[in-house]
């Protein structure tokens, strides 16, 4: 199984964090890759912040869903936003949020 994390914001610290969590419970032969936001705040905690957040996000998944199995949105994300990624997606998404 490969998983892509997908950390809507800019931090790669923070997605650092989170993929090693992930990584510490998944299976033994899970491969889990990271994404960020390329562009964006590192923290979102604003409607403002979460609509670039949103936009960031697909742009993200754009580039690196199509070898992945299922994707892990890292964040608690608007629900239109998530629903705009699983169509997108040809894969199962599902946000931490969920």
């Amino acid at each position: 199984m490969r998983i892509l994390f997908a950390n809507p914001n800019t931090s790669e610290a923070m997605a650092g964090v989170m993929a090693a969590e992930a990584r510490r419970i998944a299976a033994p032969d899970t491969v889990i890759d990271v994404c960020s936001a390329p562009f964006g705040s590192a923290y979102i905690a604003t409607r403002g912040e979460a609509a670039v957040a949103g936009h960031a996000l697909l742009s993200a998944l754009a580039l690196h869903y199509d070898v992945h199995d299922v994707v892990i949105v890292g964040a608690f994300i608007v629900p239109a936003v998530t629903a705009a990624a699983k169509e997108m997606c040809p894969v199962p998404l599902i946000a931490t949020g969920e």
